[in-house]
């Protein structure tokens, strides 16, 4: 006996429905799945300029450790209102 017969009395359709994605919602927000999402067009020379941009801060000594925000945070969490982290800390 096959799926399609023994769920036939319950879901009284194609037992193929039940594995197809129900995407209308997506078409009525708009959505295409032939589109490219967000992620897909990659600007590798936008990436290449970021990285290029914080390893120089870096090197100047323009960023803020992790510690010293955790320190922060952690205090302001606490109720003690502290300056914030200045670079180099």
């Amino acid at each position: 006996m096959g799926p399609e017969r023994m769920f036939r009395p319950l879901f009284r359709g194609r037992v193929a429905d039940m594995d197809e994605p129900k995407d209308d919602w997506k078409r009525a927000q708009g959505f295409d799945p032939s589109e490219p999402g967000i992620f897909d067009n990659v600007d590798q020379a936008a990436i290449d300029a970021a990285d290029a941009r914080g390893m120089a801060d870096h090197a100047a000594g323009r960023t803020i450790s992790n510690t010293a925000v955790i320190r922060w945070l952690t205090d302001y969490i606490n109720g003690n209102k502290r300056p914030r982290p200045q670079p180099g800390e």
